[in-house]
């Protein structure tokens, strides 16, 4: 047996002391809170029975009155009916209240007496003339009056004072069993009332399966016996419960109120607390097992060598030889020192244990503070995710019926000719459809996921351009002002969308003013540093600020305005994506957008831009100033028929050749297939299959890197992955589709060109 083995069977031994008294306190503990447990169901049962208590009481007051009213006789028979309905009405928990002679004969009820039966073998009879005070009946079933509850009694005496009959109220069931509905129990808890029988008058939960059984004969005994206590029984359920009961506090005696609690309801905080005791013992006799460990080898093993090497020398007669610990100190002296200075060290670990305990509880603080502001922006942000998806997924579909719609339109009056009757018909349909296509991006701005096209823009210069077209949109009772700074500096936005927010802003502050009033724009600089909108703002901005004195917007409404299909306008006067959609604009922008408003004083919207670093070339518009017929072989890619069938019929009309096919794979098998080689590749870029439109384009390419390529899409997402080639949105006009072609077929061509010159300069170099 070595020495390191030695040493920790040492560390265990001296570890049994304390591991002991941990045992002994895990033990204790759980006593303890069992007792608590037991303690908190009996405090339970005791509330029910002050509740009964209270019950009691109340019918003892109102027993008295009946009392006194029977022991004047000073009321005939009517009189006393009307008097006992009365005061059984008064009070939901009565179900019959009367009076009987000393025969058991009803005297007076609430209703007809002659509905009664002589109640002279009933319990509560006996005991009332027994006892000559106040008493607890039994379980009554019902079926005659009284009716189904339980009774409490008296006796009521002549003037004389000797009795000369009961009084008699019966307490609902139903009354008492709403009566433990109220009370707070955990979810397997059982409440239950008894009467002196042993029988269940009252029960939560299954009061219509047990009211009326009696309980075990062992139950019986101990709750019966006037006394409160807890007990671990099995219920009628089959359950194990810890049972607490408890009489009426003061008497009378013939109730007992019981409350059955699962162990697993109020003792899982306990065996979590003893799992993590016992998980703490054994983690503490393994760590301190290691500790010891490396502690003998580190400090022990050592000099305990160099002593048996010493004496090994010795007894090899090398009396010279010394024990090679350095120092000049004796052995205990650096076993000493050396755990002095594992005391140091651990000391140390210790200090800077805490240290960074302490920087991380400070972290976790300053995280959790600022976790409360960020959760209202997570959410707003998450939801609005969803929308967008919802919204962009909507949008394709519509778009893609509203090409379909425009194509076929087009296709129409095509055939039909400027002189039909039908061609204003058709104009008004094609002006439908593209009120459709701008409602769409409407609530692809919202969602903000829209194809934006930034122009740099003279804010100042837009305002004042702006300023007689708003004065004429609002009413003549509006005054409109403006306050610009001429040191705003220019921005980079969508021309369109910023004008389609500005009139959003406008009419809503027109609509917030009937009786007239002043719309003010004001245009200004402002710089963030990233603790304003969410810590998302850094830098320079341009703010134009919109604000109405109309009758602004309760503060409820606030956090609720920008919302997509959120208004407070009357139904049919809004269709609620007007702020949302300003709010997407600007959040894709770059921007940020916030609105301030009181009651009765008016509103101020104001939208931050970001300042353009440098004037960049303005993007222009897809424009066409005519359509052209053109020669050509084009294949036309789209997997909705009703989309694809008008543009083919279109690209034939122009003079062009088309193949069409309904998905990526047929595509590429008929450019393989062809004895003609094609000249344009038309693809959807949203298809379902293995090969969206991207897949196909970059496949095609791979074969003819010369090849145009356009996309047309219903989905404004899809053209963030296009690198290369042309994009039409659906809805496009059959112009906006003829002049795409040109242009890619005479781009084409000019490349084409070039090479050709290209290869000539080369040839007739000599050089080469």
């Amino acid at each position: 047996m070595n020495v390191l083995f030695r040493l920790l069977v040492i560390v265990s031994v001296a570890l049994i002391p304390p591991l002991a008294v941990q045992v002994y306190n895990e033990i204790d503990a759980r006593q303890t809170r069992d007792e608590v447990g037991k303690a908190d169901v009996l405090r339970l049962a005791r509330v029910v029975a002050s509740e009964q208590k209270q019950a009691v009481e109340a019918t003892r007051s109102l027993l008295t009155a009946l009392a006194a009213t029977q022991s004047a006789q000073n009321l005939d028979q009517e009189q006393c009916r009307s008097f006992f309905a009365t005061m059984r009405r008064a009070d939901p928990r009565y179900v019959a209240l009367a009076s009987f002679d000393l025969t058991g004969q009803p005297v007076c009820a609430d209703s007809d007496p002659s509905a009664y039966p002589n109640v002279a073998d009933r319990d509560f009879f006996k005991l009332a003339l027994q006892d000559r005070g106040l008493v607890i009946g039994v379980y009554d079933p019902g079926g005659q009056p009284p009716a189904r509850g339980f009774q409490i009694a008296e006796p009521f005496y002549d003037k004389t004072g000797r009795i000369s009959g009961v009084v008699m109220a019966c307490i609902g069931l139903d009354w008492l069993d709403a009566q433990l509905q109220q009370l707070q129990l955990p979810p397997s808890g059982t409440a239950s009332i008894v009467d002196r029988n042993g029988t269940i008058i009252a029960r939560r939960p299954q009061a219509d399966r047990f009211v009326g059984q009696k309980i075990p004969e062992g139950s019986h005994a101990y709750m019966l016996s006037g006394g409160e206590g807890v007990r671990d029984s099995v219920g009628f359920d089959g359950v194990s419960r810890i049972y607490a009961y408890a009489p009426l506090p003061g008497g009378p005696d013939g109730l007992v109120a019981s409350v059955g609690v699962e162990k697993g309801d109020f003792l899982a905080s306990e065996i979590a607390a003893n799992r993590r005791g016992v998980l703490a013992i054994g983690g503490g006799v393994v760590l301190a097992l290691i500790l010891g460990w490396i502690s003998a080898r580190a400090f022990v093993r050592r000099p305990v060598a160099a002593l048996l090497e010493a004496a090994d020398r010795w007894r090899a007669g090398n009396l010279g030889a010394r024990v090679a610990l350095g120092g000049g100190g004796s052995e205990f002296d650096r076993l000493g020192s050396a755990f002095n200075a594992l005391a140091e060290d651990v000391a140390s670990r210790a200090e800077e244990l805490e240290r960074r305990v302490a920087e991380r509880t400070q972290a976790l603080e300053e995280a959790m503070q600022t976790q409360h502001e960020t959760q209202a922006e997570l959410r707003r942000v998450q939801k609005m995710e969803t929308v967008g998806r919802l919204i962009g997924g909507v949008a394709h579909d519509f778009n893609n019926l509203l090409a379909s719609i425009v194509g076929n339109i087009e296709l129409a009056k095509l055939k039909l000719g400027d002189g039909h009757p039908l061609t204003p018909r058709l104009d008004a349909a094609l002006h439908s459809a593209e009120r459709g296509a701008r409602l769409t991006q409407h609530l692809l701005a919202s969602a903000r996921r829209q194809q934006l096209r930034p122009q740099l823009v003279d804010l100042n210069a837009y305002i004042r351009s702006m300023q007689d077209i708003l004065q004429r949109l609002v009413r003549s009772d509006v005054v409109v002002e403006t306050d610009l700074d001429p040191a705003v500096q220019p921005i980079l936005v969508d021309h369109d969308q910023l004008e389609a927010a500005v009139l959003n802003l406008v009419l809503n502050a027109r609509d917030a003013m009937p009786k007239g009033g002043t719309l003010r724009l004001q245009t200004r600089n402002v710089a963030f540093d990233g603790t304003a909108h969410g810590d998302d703002l850094i830098g320079d901005f341009a703010a134009l600020t919109v604000a109405d004195t109309g009758a602004g917007i309760p503060p409820e409404h606030l956090d609720k305005v920008f919302e997509p299909f959120f208004t407070t306008k009357e139904i049919g006067d809004g269709s609620g994506l007007g702020l949302s959609m300003v709010e997407g604009f600007l959040r894709q922008s770059g921007g940020a957008v916030e609105i301030h408003s009181a009651v009765g004083k008016g509103t101020a919207v104001t939208l931050y831009f970001p300042i353009a670093e440098a004037a960049g070339p303005e993007e222009k518009a897809g424009e066409y100033t005519g359509i052209e017929a053109g020669i050509g072989r084009i294949l036309l890619v789209d997997d909705d028929e009703h989309v694809a069938g008008p543009l083919r019929d279109q690209l034939v009309d122009l003079g062009y050749s088309v193949m069409l096919a309904s998905s990526g794979e047929q595509a590429l098998t008929m450019l393989a297939e062809a004895r003609a080689p094609i000249d344009i590749l038309i693809t959807d870029v949203v298809m379902p299959g293995p090969l969206n439109g991207l897949d196909l384009a970059q496949a095609v390419l791979q074969r003819l890197p010369d090849l145009p390529v356009i996309y047309i899409t219903g989905h404004s997402e899809a053209v963030a992955g296009i690198a290369t080639g042309q994009v039409l949105l659906k809805p496009f006009r059959r112009g906006a589709l003829a002049d795409a072609v040109r242009r890619a077929l005479a781009a084409r061509q000019t490349k084409a060109r070039r090479t050709a010159q290209a290869a000539s300069r080369s040839m007739s170099d000599p050089n080469r």
